[in-house]
C-alpha cells in the first residue's frame, strides 16, 4: 500500500477515535497478523516524530474522513509544526481525483521535495 494512503488511513483512524494508533483491522486475528500477535493496534505518539524529519501535511477544508480540526489538532501535537497545504474546496478523494491535483497537490509536494532534498535528478 502506498505511503500517501497508509498515513491518510492511520491520521483519519486516529481522528476518529481520539487515539494516535496504527490502522485497526476490526478483529483480533487480522490485528494478530498486522502486528506481531498483538491483538489490538499499536499506538504512538505525534510529539515522538522527530523534530527534523520534513514533514508536508496537504489536507482539504470539506474532508468529512480527516476533517480540518482533526488535521490541525495532529500537527500541534508534533514537536515542530510541519509544514502545510490547505486546500479548503477539498474532500477526501479530491487530493488524488482532482482534475487540478497536478497544481494544487503535486506541485506543492514537489516543491517541499526539491526544497528539502535538492532538484529532481534524470532518470538514465
Amino acid at each position: 500500500m502506498d505511503g500517501l494512503l497508509t498515513s491518510t488511513r492511520e491520521l483519519h483512524a486516529a481522528i476518529s477515535t481520539d487515539t494516535f494508533q496504527h490502522f485497526d483491522y476490526g478483529s483480533a486475528a487480522l490485528n494478530a497478523a498486522a502486528y506481531n500477535g498483538k491483538t489490538t493496534p499499536p499506538t504512538y505518539e505525534p510529539k515522538d516524530i522527530p523534530s527534523d524529519l520534513p514533514m508536508l501535511v496537504v489536507y482539504g477544508g470539506q474532508d468529512l474522513y480527516t476533517p480540518p480540526e482533526g488535521v490541525l489538532e495532529f500537527m500541534g501535537l508534533t514537536q515542530k509544526r510541519p509544514k502545510s497545504v490547505y486546500l479548503p474546496y477539498y474532500a477526501h478523494f479530491d487530493i488524488s481525483l482532482s482534475l487540478h491535483r497536478a497544481e494544487d497537490v503535486y506541485g506543492p509536494i514537489t516543491a517541499f521535495l526539491q526544497d528539502k532534498y535538492g532538484p529532481e535528478e534524470p532518470y538514465n
